[in-house]
C-alpha cells in the first residue's frame, strides 16, 4: 500500500499559504487543498479497512477448505468401511427386507473402529 503523508502534508503547507486574490493584496488559504488532503487521508483508511477485511475472509476461506479435506478424507474412511456391507445387500436384492443375512464379524468391527466406537 502506497504511503501518501508526504502528499497529505505538502498539500496542507499549500493550504496554509495564502493566495493573492485581489489588489490591494487580500489573502485566503485554499480549501481545495486541505479538503484532497482529507479526501487522500480517508481513502487510504478505507483501503486499509478493505484490505483488513481480505485477510479476514482469506483465513476463514483457507479454513474452510482445510475443513472441506478433512470432510472428504472422513467419508473416504466411511465408505470404505461400509463397502462390505454394500456389496452384501447386493448379493441378497432379491430378498424381502424382513429377512436376515449373514454379516462377517470383521466387517462389523471395521466398522465400528471406523466410526470411533470401541471394541
Amino acid at each position: 500500500m502506497s504511503d501518501y503523508s508526504e502528499l497529505v502534508t505538502r498539500l496542507r503547507g499549500v493550504a496554509g499559504q495564502t493566495l493573492l486574490l485581489s489588489y490591494p493584496a487580500q489573502t485566503t488559504p485554499d480549501p481545495l487543498s486541505n479538503e484532497a488532503a482529507d479526501v487522500i487521508e480517508l481513502l487510504q483508511r478505507e483501503l486499509k479497512c478493505a484490505n483488513d477485511l481480505w485477510e479476514q475472509q482469506k483465513e476463514l476461506a483457507l479454513e474452510y477448505l482445510a475443513d472441506i479435506e478433512k470432510a472428504n478424507e472422513r467419508i473416504g474412511e466411511l465408505e470404505a468401511a461400509l463397502n462390505p456391507f454394500a456389496g452384501q445387500a447386493f448379493v441378497v436384492s432379491d430378498l424381502p427386507d424382513n429377512w436376515q443375512a449373514a454379516v462377517r464379524v470383521s466387517d462389523l468391527r471395521q466398522a465400528r473402529k471406523v466410526l470411533g466406537e470401541k471394541e
